[in-house]
């Protein structure tokens, strides 16, 4: 039985932060691969760029990855998820018995977890993978907002973006 680690988030637009956590993650926990999972619908309705081009923009941050240790997956917009991580993971693990779903998600997110539906019952079903953000973890606390901030500002964002989401997001005007 493969233990994948479903890596979900709006990913708007994907970053060094979220690229930096997949390799920390694939070199710490006992998984066999990250399946990167952008949200179809944002569970609080936080105002996003199109599905279409956040799916290919985590296409072009995770391109370095070997595809046996990291897919980028389309589920939630097959299913028409309306946000909830635990009826995702449900629905995940009824179309793939053949492997074991854990939730992967940056420190960060822990503060927010009493706002999720079903957070304790995906702890006590699937687990909790937490990935080090900010401070002297070595993974940098770059937030996709506040590269979204920059970009709207004209400002730099090198280093803070894979290179090819970066030209991708100046190609389609996705933060001007």
């Amino acid at each position: 039985m493969k233990v994948i680690a479903v890596f979900g988030g709006s990913f708007d637009p994907p970053h060094m932060g979220h690229v930096f956590a997949t390799q920390h993650a694939l070199s710490v926990f006992w998984i066999d691969a990250i399946w990167w999972m952008p949200c179809y619908q944002h569970r609080f309705e936080k105002n996003l760029s199109s599905f279409r081009h956040r799916l290919r923009m985590c296409h072009l941050a995770t391109q370095t990855f070997a595809k046996k240790y990291v897919k980028v997956s389309n589920f939630e917009r097959l299913i028409q998820s309306d946000g909830r991580t635990l009826i995702t993971l449900r629905r995940l693990r009824k179309e793939h018995p053949g492997h074991r779903f854990q939730l992967m998600i940056g420190s960060d997110v822990l503060r927010q977890r009493q706002r999720w539906y079903g957070f304790k019952t995906i702890e006590r079903e699937f687990g909790v993978m937490v990935v080090p953000r900010g401070g002297n973890t070595g993974i940098p606390p770059i937030s996709s907002s506040a590269v979204r901030q920059r970009l709207r500002r004209g400002l730099s964002c090198r280093g803070l973006l894979p290179r090819a989401v970066a030209q991708y997001g100046c190609e389609h005007r996705l933060y001007a």
